[in-house]
């Protein structure tokens, strides 16, 4: 046991380290820029689902008339 908490604390002492010298600034940015690019992608997945609705609700009375015409003037 006493092995596994110096090992512990040899490694938070080198993070703690890595961080006062900026090694982790990298990290964070990737993560906000990942987080910027998540936050995009959802607003343009909501965009493309209400496009997408629209076009299916112009698209509805145009079949219907398509199909009423094929009634009443059969080939």
């Amino acid at each position: 046991m006493r092995w596994r908490s110096a090992t512990t604390c040899n490694l938070i002492r080198i993070w703690v380290a890595k961080y006062e010298h900026g090694a982790f600034e990298d990290d964070v940015r990737a993560a906000d820029l990942l987080q910027e690019y998540e936050t995009k992608i959802a607003a343009l997945e909501r965009l493309v689902g209400r496009q997408a609705l629209e076009i299916e609700f112009l698209r509805g009375p145009r079949e219907a008339h398509r199909g009423r015409e094929a009634r009443l003037h059969p080939s």
